[in-house]
């Protein structure tokens, strides 16, 4: 009897420390730990401004709204609205270089300025931005004319706060007789605003497209 009772307690206690190897050997419930941070896989190209670690390519879709220093008795004609489209490369861990096209709209005179951009990414996906565009129109056109530069910061993808100047145009006359001339005068203004960027800039351009209809469709019952 005394042998049975040894060698029954030698296999429990065997069971034991079998189970216990195991126990200790199996892998950690991965999924349980919500202080696991999964990384996103990393991409050729994306929709929204995105890090380098995650994308090489992306595009810029952006609607920004300034306030200049012009003086008019229209107060519209203060603010400047521009529209950018183009694409970005990361080029290292914290800088992007690309270009767009920006299309700025200020006292009733629309013009498009090709644009070059550089991002500098800070923590997480904030950035600050500067932008360099050309705006080429002749002597009789108003509006942005010449160099126009903006700096702008993004604490996320598509929201950003930015200033910066430009030179706007305004045309008084134009004289045909006795010989062509046109009367205009052009100054260096500064302007500040913010803007949109990624999916929430294209839903802007559809809700200025719809504004643009609406307005056609206004004037043309007024004639």
């Amino acid at each position: 009897m005394k042998a049975r009772h040894s060698e029954r307690h030698v296999r429990t206690h065997r069971s034991v420390w079998l189970a216990a190897v195991i126990l200790a050997a199996a892998p950690a419930p991965v999924l349980c730990d919500p202080s696991l941070d999964f990384a996103e896989p990393h991409r050729t190209i994306v929709f929204s401004p995105d890090r380098p670690d995650r994308c090489d390519y992306f595009f810029v879709t952006e609607f920004n709204l300034g306030v200049t220093g012009v003086k008019s008795q229209d107060g519209v004609d203060r603010f400047l609205f521009t529209d950018a489209l183009g694409l970005m490369r990361n080029i290292d861990r914290t800088r992007a270089v690309g270009v767009s096209v920006d299309a700025h709209l200020t006292a009733g005179a629309f013009r498009f300025a090709p644009t070059i951009r550089l991002k500098q990414w800070l923590a997480g996906r904030s950035s600050i931005d500067l932008s360099l565009g050309y705006a080429t129109t002749s002597i009789e056109q108003e509006g942005v004319a010449g160099p126009i530069v903006d700096v702008r910061y993004s604490p996320t993808t598509w929201f950003h706060v930015q200033a910066g100047a430009c030179r706007i145009r305004n045309v008084r006359s134009i004289y045909y007789y006795p010989t062509y001339h046109v009367g205009e005068d052009s100054q260096v203004q500064l302007h500040a605003g913010v803007g949109l960027g990624g999916l929430p800039g294209v839903i802007s351009w559809g809700a200025q497209g719809i504004a643009f209809v609406g307005l056609m469709a206004a004037l043309s019952g007024m004639n």
